[in-house]
């Protein structure tokens, strides 16, 4: 099925892709190097496919998951391959009883993934490949493969519902439970596959997930605190777009339901989802088909949870904005304190206004040694803030029946001082760069770098902030580049400390709440306050 009609092609409806290539990915092992002498890679953990397939880190619940190239044999050297074969091979593989012989003469990456879901929503096929540094081969005929155990601490009776571009296989303690074999189109190797196993409910086939019919399995029942093991077995066999998604529909409770009249069920999981992993979900899917938050996590700290991050403010010191007020507590070189808030300078005397109003002038060399750094920071230093954005075609994104081209943007800002301090102090510039959701009102962090200033002869301090690369998939501009009005920035001048001392830009909107911009990860979604919250879904154009 072309899943453009459904309006998700990787999420450009709603967004322009944003791949951070800060660090490249790539592979040493030439193809034809024997796996068993390992290989050196680097992976990019901020990109789809490696968020999606799973973390490079073991997690105390997760399902290990290893991936299978079928046209390669177990030395890295091509063989040869096709649809047919592939769906044998899966077949055999089903039949044997899940023999790993029957998968040894296949390579295997020596790399493994760790998941706490299968949630792999529609995505460039390639993308999976990435996830296991095997980027130096074409995204087709390949298998994943996860084991990892279930447990509920309290029982509980539930069935899988799940879609998959190829091929997705489930079995509990050795019973199959669920199979979305993906071969509607071949009818003899769809009647193969329903030996294997078929669904015997009347949904089963009658709403979408994805770009594809979602089928429903069998019941399950767990015993309280009696863990089980599972493995899924997921299959491409076209360099296309991949998909493989499993949900959970717990017996008796009852699910709100899409436009199309089916429940709205949450993913399949032995550990919370990330942040991370619910974002590429809501940018592939279109809204209502999926709940990323809540529903049952498979483990033995079982909860029904709501998994929206909530934002750490954390101790932010702003200089002159530690309260509505802009009151401070000053310290005298006699120990003595006082809260005011500080209105000026006038040659060697800074100006203070306490809380009832009263101005005090007091000489700035009778303040302690830290106020008299804080009145050199804030009130001898003016800087002059300047943001540039390059832009540069890159290689073209391939898509089935679609060329989106790549643009790479650099960013970057100046800070001069305008006039030369009596005293040098150490100080670091911190550059932000943002934009916003073609389709939604969310505002998106690209890039987040800092570099300390440097002193010059007769002209203060300055620094030149520079982010690495970013490319972006731009398809709502029929495939013109962005402008640069819908970037926007923020630069941040702090001290060695890190207590924040001026802030410039056209994101200044942004300034009451930087300790939570803070506490943002580079590539999160943010509301005007800087919380964290999840893409805007793509809308559906057909079902």
């Amino acid at each position: 099925m072309n899943f453009y009609l459904r309006g998700i092609a990787m999420g450009f409806k709603g967004l322009f892709v944003v791949l951070l290539v800060g660090v490249a990915v790539g592979r040493s092992m030439a193809a034809g190097e024997d796996a068993s002498k390992g290989s050196t890679v680097v992976i990019d953990e901020s990109a789809p496919g490696a968020i999606l397939v799973g973390s490079s880190q073991v997690n105390s619940n997760h399902l290990v998951c290893t991936f299978y190239d079928l046209k390669r044999n177990r030395s890295g050297n091509i063989i040869p391959m096709d649809q047919v074969e592939l769906n044998n091979i899966l077949l055999n593989y089903l039949q044997s009883g899940w023999k790993p012989s029957k998968m040894a003469r296949y390579y295997r990456s020596p790399l493994k993934r760790y998941a706490t879901a299968v949630m792999i929503p529609p995505v460039v096929a390639y993308a999976v490949l990435t996830a296991f540094g095997e980027d130096d081969t074409m995204g087709v005929h390949w298998l994943l493969h996860y084991v990892g155990q279930l447990v509920h601490p309290k029982g509980i009776t539930f069935r899988f519902v799940g879609a998959a571009e190829d091929g997705i296989v489930v079995r509990i303690d050795d019973r199959v439970v669920f199979c979305d074999h993906g071969f509607s189109d071949d009818k003899e190797m769809a009647e193969k596959f329903s030996k294997v196993w078929k669904s015997s409910d009347k949904q089963s086939g009658k709403y979408y997930l994805g770009s594809t019919a979602a089928v429903v399995g069998d019941w399950i029942t767990l015993i309280p605190g009696v863990p089980v093991q599972i493995e899924i077995v997921v299959a491409e066999g076209s360099d296309g777009v991949s998909s493989a998604m499993l949900l959970v529909e717990e017996k008796g409770v009852r699910y709100p339901e899409n436009q199309q009249g089916g429940p709205i069920l949450p993913p399949f999981k032995v550990d919370v989802m990330s942040f991370d992993v619910m974002d590429q979900i809501c940018l592939r899917l279109p809204a209502g088909e999926v709940a990323v938050e809540g529903g049952p996590v498979f483990n033995d700290g079982d909860v029904v949870v709501s998994n929206l991050e909530t934002a750490v403010q954390g101790n932010l010191k702003m200089m002159d904005e530690s309260s509505g007020s802009g009151l401070r507590i000053w310290t005298g070189d006699n120990g003595s304190v006082l809260e005011a808030r500080a209105e000026g300078t006038s040659g060697n005397i800074v100006i203070l206004k306490d809380a009832s109003g009263r101005k005090i002038r007091i000489p700035i060399d009778r303040l302690s040694k830290a106020d008299q750094r804080y009145i050199a920071l804030v009130h001898k230093q003016e800087y002059n803030v300047s943001f540039e954005v390059k832009m540069q075609k890159t290689q073209p994104y391939l898509l089935p029946n679609r060329t989106v081209m790549q643009y790479e943007y650099i960013f970057s800002a100046t800070a001069k001082q305008l006039r030369s301090a009596k005293e040098t102090h150490d100080l670091v510039g911190e550059l932000y760069v943002f934009t916003r959701e073609l389709n939604g009102n969310a505002h998106i962090l690209l890039a987040r770098e800092q570099l300390p200033f440097k002193s010059e002869r007769n002209a203060g301090q300055s620094v030149v902030v520079t982010t690495k690369p970013i490319r972006m998939n731009d398809e709502m501009y029929d495939d013109k580049p962005r402008d640069e009005d819908v970037f926007s920035y923020l630069f941040l001048i702090k001290d060695a400390e890190g207590t924040v001392i001026s802030h410039h830009g056209s994101a200044e909107w942004l300034s009451p709440y930087l300790g939570r911009l803070q506490q943002q990860p580079v590539g999160a979604f943010l509301d005007p306050f800087c919380n964290r919250v999840h893409p805007t879904p793509p809308e559906p154009t057909a079902y």
